[in-house]
């Protein structure tokens, strides 16, 4: 998703339309979990922010048509990768670090309460990979956009009772839903080697 060439952030750097861009999971409970990717835009990516989506939902279409045979050898590489991380992570801070295995104790053993955000022990198969990715649509999107004063529509307007922030909602509209759901047929994102079929690691 991020620097290598053809991936969602330099394509989007290229157009001029971000600067940067972070994908983890979010709001994570033993029943279920949210995946929040948070792109920072320029203020033409703002105007313009369905390109923005095309490119994500560009990259996403692309996972979705990897062949369940590649899936092993991915999740094989982001186990090698993983591994890496953990081994040479930077020292954190002790506030932060105790809360984290804190936190860690309800969904690790105890002897992975340090390495269980870090280390795959078992890939998942194939299958399992594939039926996550089917979540993965822009029907089952929640799109943000949040920037310094943007004129809202008075009569939409709702105040956030904690904060006083103000925002409206909207649905998505079906034309942008159909455009976000159209296969990526110049090729424009690509997995890091290159190839529009493989991919490294999606993290």
């Amino acid at each position: 998703l991020t620097s290598l060439p053809r991936s969602v952030l330099s394509i989007l750097k290229a157009r001029g339309l971000a600067t940067a861009l972070s994908a983890s999971k979010h709001t994570d409970t033993k029943n279920f979990c949210m995946v929040k990717v948070g792109i920072s835009v320029t203020k033409l990516g703002f105007q313009e922010y369905p390109k923005v989506l095309q490119v994500l939902f560009d990259y996403i279409n692309m996972l979705h048509r990897i062949p369940p045979s590649d899936w092993k050898r991915i999740s094989e590489e982001e186990q090698i990768l993983r591994n890496i991380m953990f081994r040479f992570k930077n020292k954190a801070k002790p506030y932060n670090y105790c809360y984290s295995l804190a936190r860690n104790l309800h969904y690790y053993d105890p002897k992975d309460v340090l390495s269980g955000g870090y280390l795959i022990h078992t890939c998942p198969d194939a299958q399992s990979i594939q039926e996550l990715l089917g979540y993965l649509t822009i029907e089952n999107a929640m799109i943000q956009l949040i920037a310094k004063d943007v004129p809202l529509d008075p009569e939409r307007t709702q105040t956030e009772p904690y904060y006083n922030t103000l925002f409206t909602t909207e649905k998505i509209s079906p034309d942008l839903v159909k455009q976000l759901k159209g296969d990526d047929a110049k090729g424009t994102t690509s997995a890091p080697n290159g190839s529009t079929t493989t991919t490294t690691s999606s993290s």
